[in-house]
């Protein structure tokens, strides 16, 4: 497959994003906020100097508490609005997943991917919680892409989001960490023929 996305993709890309949030709007969580959730918001509704302090007590990064916060400012603090944060990072991975999948594996891969994600119920319950669940994923997934293009050397683009974006995963939540450490792996996974020789990312 091409590695450009053209008009059609650009539309499937749309339609999926669509999709997926049509499914975690009128799919809404049926509880009402949860302590954690609450935490969220409270910690958010700080001033910016008092909101790092708590954050040093609640042992979170600061990335989703600081969008949060300034989220807050503009749309108030009704449910819907603090929820809306998490449901726009979980309509944003299915398209990222078929713009990725169909770069690394093919368009049909991509679709697949796209497709599970737009209805996978875990997914679409954490993409309704006011927590930085939904924010990880698509973090992960923009870290892996600017790895992949790195790897493909074809993007100075990439050379520059690359560590721009191992910082955003580490500032979106713990477990980033995991992935920052399995950079060397992923590296690996992408550039090494075990049967000797240099393979090529595929395309």
């Amino acid at each position: 497959a091409p590695s450009n996305m053209n008009h059609r993709n650009r539309a499937v890309a749309a339609i999926f994003f669509g999709a997926a949030l049509v499914v975690r709007l009128y799919l809404p969580n049926p509880s009402a906020l949860t302590l954690d959730e609450a935490t969220s918001v409270l910690i958010a509704k700080e001033p910016l100097a008092a909101l790092v302090r708590a954050l040093a007590r609640d042992g979170n990064p600061p990335a989703y508490y600081l969008l949060l916060l300034y989220w807050l400012r503009l749309f108030g603090d009704a449910e819907f609005s603090v929820r809306a944060v998490s449901i726009l990072f979980g309509a944003a991975l299915p398209p990222l997943l078929y713009a990725v999948g169909r770069r690394c594996f093919g368009s049909a891969t991509g679709a697949i991917a796209a497709a599970f994600a737009c209805v996978a119920p875990l997914h679409v319950f954490y993409s309704q919680q006011v927590r930085m669940y939904a924010m990880l994923p698509v973090m992960s997934l923009a870290w892996f892409w600017t790895l992949v293009r790195v790897v493909d050397q074809r993007s100075i683009l990439a050379h520059i989001l690359f560590p721009l974006s191992t910082v955003g995963i580490l500032y979106a939540h713990n477990y980033g960490l995991f992935l920052v450490a399995a950079a060397p792996v992923a590296w690996w996974v992408l550039t090494a023929d075990l049967g000797g020789g240099a393979k090529p990312v595929p395309h």
